[in-house]
Parts: C-alpha cells; sequence; structure tokens
C-alpha cells in the first residue's frame, strides 16, 4: 500500500474524511499540474517567460530589445501558442481572479491576464513580422462576433497582405456581427494604408482594387448596424481621398438610417471646408427629426464655414 494511501486510512479512521478529502484533492490538483506542464511544448514555456519579461520591461531598452530577438528566433514555432492566446476569451473567473490578483499582489509578475496574453500576443506577431504570413487562415477564423478585432487586425496585417481575400470574403457572408468585426479589422488595413510609409503602388493599388470596393459593397447592405461600420472604416482612407470620400458621405445623409445620417454629417465636419459640395444636404438634416442628425449636421456646417476662413 503506497504512503499516500496509508495517510488517507489513517485521516478517516480518525474521523477526519474532510482532511482526507481536502489532501487528496490537492494532490490530483498538483499531479494534473504536472502532467498539463509536461504535455506543453517547450516553445509554449520558452514564450511564455519571454512575454512575461516583455511585459516588464522597456521595448526600447537593451533588454527588450534582446526579448524580440528571442522571439524571432522561436519563428513560425510560436505561432500555434500566439493564436491560442488570442482566440482566448475573458470569463467572468478570469476578470474576478484577475482584480483580486491585482488588489493582493499589486507587483505580481508571475501572472498574466487573459488580456495581456492577447496584447503580446499581437505584439509578437508584429515581432515576427512576415514570418507569421502562414497564420492568415487561422487569424481570420478568429474573427467572430465577440472577438478582440484590435489585436487580430495588428497580428493580421503583422504577416502582409495573405489574409486580405480571406478578410473581404468574411466581409460579405456569415451573420451580421462577425461581418461587422471583420468590417472593422478591414478598417485597420485602410488606416495603415493610408500612412505614408505605406505610400508604394503596391498599397494604392490595395486600396483601389480590393479595399474600397469592399466597403463600398457594404454600403449598400440591408443591415444599417453593417453600413455604419462601413462607413467608419472607409472615412479612415488617408486625407488625399476626402474628394473621393465627400460625395459617398453625402450621398449617406439620406439614408434610413439616423444612425448613419449622424455618423455621415460628423465625418464630414472633420473634413472642414473641403466638404462644401455636401453643404446643401447638410442644411436639409437641419430639420431632421432625429435630434443626434440636426446636432452633427449644425456641427458640420459651422466646421465647413471655418475651414473655408482659414
Amino acid at each position: 500500500m503506497g504512503l499516500i494511501e496509508q495517510k488517507s486510512i489513517g485521516f478517516a479512521r480518525k474521523g477526519n474524511w474532510p482532511r482526507a478529502a481536502m489532501a487528496m484533492a490537492i494532490l490530483l490538483l498538483v499531479a494534473s499540474g504536472f502532467l498539463f506542464w509536461r504535455r506543453s511544448s517547450s516553445v509554449e514555456h520558452e514564450l511564455d517567460r519571454l512575454v512575461r519579461a516583455y511585459a516588464k520591461s522597456d521595448a526600447n531598452s537593451a533588454e527588450g530589445r534582446a526579448i524580440e530577438e528571442s522571439v524571432r528566433r522561436l519563428g513560425p514555432a510560436a505561432i500555434p501558442t500566439l493564436l491560442e492566446w488570442l482566440g482566448r476569451q475573458s470569463t467572468p473567473f478570469d476578470i474576478a481572479g484577475d482584480r483580486l490578483l491585482r488588489q493582493f499582489l499589486p507587483a505580481r509578475t508571475l501572472i498574466l491576464s487573459v488580456e495581456e496574453r492577447r496584447i503580446l500576443a499581437s505584439l509578437c506577431f508584429k515581432i515576427l513580422g512576415t514570418n507569421a504570413a502562414s497564420a492568415a487562415p487561422q487569424l481570420v477564423n478568429l474573427i467572430r462576433c465577440d472577438c478582440d478585432w484590435d489585436t487580430i487586425a495588428i497580428s493580421l496585417f503583422s504577416g502582409g497582405t495573405n489574409g486580405l481575400p480571406l478578410l473581404t470574403n468574411l466581409c460579405a457572408r456569415g451573420d451580421a456581427c462577425q461581418r461587422i468585426a471583420a468590417l472593422k479589422v478591414l478598417g485597420e488595413f485602410v488606416f495603415i494604408c493610408g500612412l505614408p510609409v505605406a505610400e508604394t503602388p503596391a498599397y494604392v493599388e490595395l486600396q483601389n482594387s480590393i479595399l474600397v470596393p469592399t466597403l463600398l459593397g457594404a454600403l449598400a447592405d440591408p443591415d444599417p448596424a453593417i453600413r455604419l461600420q462601413a462607413t467608419i472604416s472607409l472615412c479612415l482612407l488617408k486625407k488625399s481621398h476626402v474628394e473621393e470620400i465627400v460625395p459617398i458621405l453625402a450621398r449617406l445623409l439620406n439614408d434610413d438610417s439616423p444612425n448613419i445620417r449622424s455618423e455621415a454629417a460628423y465625418r464630414l465636419g472633420r473634413f472642414g471646408g473641403k466638404s462644401l459640395p455636401a453643404s446643401k444636404k447638410l442644411q436639409d438634416l437641419l430639420v431632421d427629426p432625429d435630434a443626434a442628425v440636426r446636432k452633427q449636421a449644425t456641427n458640420a456646417l459651422a466646421q465647413i464655414t471655418k475651414g473655408l476662413s482659414n
């Protein structure tokens, strides 16, 4: 008879069943944890160690750069773990546990929350760069109604444009909230393509042939929530595209949805004097039945006037 069984029987004979049960439960937990650790790959352990250190370091420091180089050396082998972290959702238990840890261990260094792991996973994808290109299909599969679209967008774009066809397909299918999440991710592509560092013929072609047509197609969707997100994503185009965006927004001022009319008026106001061609339609909205639309139209007209006077 083993030592553990003898101890358990001894506890039981003395009427200490609760203690015996608790001891066995603790032993089982320890054994389960050990087996899980054994099953986990060495790459996962190394990545876990690196992101914990990275969370405490300054990215611009020698230590931060050394950690980034270690992540690069892991290469594509790190992707399965990063995908698992990105796809993990915080449960009420996770949130409550993290709150307790922050309360009792304010200087904690050993435990990262689910949200922190997602953020660090997206940073690791940026570090891996084109080595992460093969993960595009799995990243697109993570886009769902309740996903953290921001971290997925960063991760997806880090590997290049390989996932763009899959992303644009997702914008046109699936349920409504899944498509909205995909349009949010696509908006990040639109924004990044509009940055000065992306002003190359390849990115210009990307905008003209894929990004803008996809968003224009979504603007015709019968679901107003999808049209609204497409409007927001479209307005992330660089400022040189304002002349193309203003007529589109002017048409949206006639949309059946007050949320879209309000958003279009707000975006036109942001463009200042360049939105002058939409002034007449904005004036019509001053008597719109929706108070929010009237307010945004008033603000937009004021910003257009201010822009013309500067």
